[in-house]
């Protein structure tokens, strides 16, 4: 009977590890003065995919590369400051399914032909860029041939004593597609949202002021913007190059100066502008060898 009861126990034994193999339990790995690890470095070398990093109050004088799928989380929102050395990208996503979320992030390079930016996801997909702060940094968050990523409720404030011609964009989009953002809000950069071949993504309820273009597309296809706020650059949006954009209830207010403009359209077809409101304009919409293009009961 004993052996009968213990060979019963080991089939089961062996069904449950069955069960479990393949099954991820995320780690959660603390950050922060007295904690286990001193350093984000330090945390994310030891860290597996899936793990959770959560980052306590503090000055991280530290460049991130992350190359895991991990979540790295700001104990209390904007508190966990990541300083870069003023080099390259401050954080640098190499990774699908990175999350990073509520922190104060600064200090990136100064230099366009390596776009430097405050975030770089590099040829990566479905990241998760949440509740952040970007501070003198060149480009906000810079996008490469990525998919499926979400930038929700980030704040981006960018080099507002340099002129345009020498900030980056809030955030930077380059041969990607199927992005959501949402939400953010961003001032003193060159263009508040740069889609240069970048298609199907979804623009809304963001707030952006004092810049150049607030939202610019350049050969980017089947894109949506809705509910969004637009005030005081020189024009709210620059549509130029691409089809089948839809802009639905935007407000674009007090975007005035010389060739000022609410929205201008370059060589645009088969777009939609209903239900806008466009107030205090030096031109509201500016139409130039364009067609197909459908303007509805805006105001």
């Amino acid at each position: 009977m004993g052996k009968k009861v213990s060979l019963i126990s080991v089939f089961f034994s062996i069904l449950i590890f069955c069960l479990m193999d393949g099954q991820s339990y995320a780690a959660e790995l603390e950050v922060g003065k007295d904690k286990m690890y001193e350093t984000i470095s330090s945390a994310i070398e030891q860290a597996g995919n899936g793990d959770i990093i959560k980052v306590y109050p503090g000055n991280y004088k530290e460049k991130l590369e992350i190359t895991k799928s991990i979540t790295l989380e700001s104990i209390e929102k904007e508190k966990a400051i990541i300083e870069g050395d003023k080099q390259k990208h401050v954080i640098t996503i190499k990774s699908p399914g990175v999350v990073i979320n509520g922190f104060t992030i600064k200090g990136s390079g100064e230099n366009f032909l390596d776009n430097d930016a405050g975030i770089l996801i590099d040829q990566k997909n479905d990241a998760k860029i949440m509740n952040n702060v970007f501070e003198d940094v060149l480009f906000g968050i810079y996008i490469d041939s990525s998919e499926g990523n979400l930038i929700k409720d980030n704040e981006i404030h960018g080099l507002k004593d340099k002129k345009f011609s020498e900030r980056g964009n809030g955030f930077h989009f380059f041969n990607s597609k199927n992005n959501t953002i949402h939400g953010n809000v961003i001032t003193d950069v060159r263009d508040g949202m740069y889609f240069d071949h970048s298609d199907k993504t979804i623009v809304t309820n963001n707030k952006i002021s004092g810049i150049r273009y607030g939202l610019h597309y350049m050969w980017s296809n089947d894109n949506s913007f809705k509910h969004n706020y637009f005030s005081n650059n020189v024009s709210g949006a620059a549509i130029m190059f691409s089809k089948r954009i839809n802009m639905e209830q935007n407000i674009f207010e007090n975007n005035r100066g010389y060739r000022a403009f609410g929205m201008f359209f370059q060589t645009v077809e088969d777009s939609i502008v209903e239900n806008n409101l466009f107030f205090n304009n030096s031109i509201g919409i500016n139409s130039d060898l364009s067609r197909g293009n459908i303007f509805r009961k805006n105001t």
